[in-house]
């Protein structure tokens, strides 16, 4: 019998079906380089129980190393940490407001992704 081994890379899971999510995943992936595992939702849900397949098709979600998950902007602001790119998850976290703003953002991006599609 083998032992899984979790991976020592953040997993961004996305909804692999929505064209939007498929663009700006292709967009982070420049940013992440080999530092954050990419997949979308269809292809590891049945591995993450633990989270319903519906909250997977309404935002991304950040799983890291230590098994904490996170959603929405924040987890494509952890995500880019750690890729190196601090700045953003820096705002968010210590910003008065930016975390609420952000995350208003996202659900509003996220609510209108095929209308938006077309624009990014």
């Amino acid at each position: 019998m083998g032992v899984r081994v979790e991976s020592e890379k953040p997993l961004l899971v996305y909804d692999g079906d929505c064209d939007f999510c498929r663009r700006w995943v292709n967009r982070w992936r420049r940013a992440f380089r080999d530092r954050v595992n990419v997949a979308p939702y269809q292809s590891v849900a049945a591995s993450h129980p633990d989270i319903d397949v519906g909250r997977f098709r309404e935002s991304v979600h950040l799983r890291e190393p230590d098994g904490t998950w996170t959603r929405g902007a924040e987890a494509v602001f952890r995500a880019l940490a750690a890729a190196g790119r601090r700045w953003p998850l820096r705002l968010y976290r210590r910003v008065p407001g930016f975390a609420p703003l952000g995350e208003g953002l996202y659900r509003l991006v996220a609510a209108n992704r095929p209308a938006l599609t077309g624009v990014t």
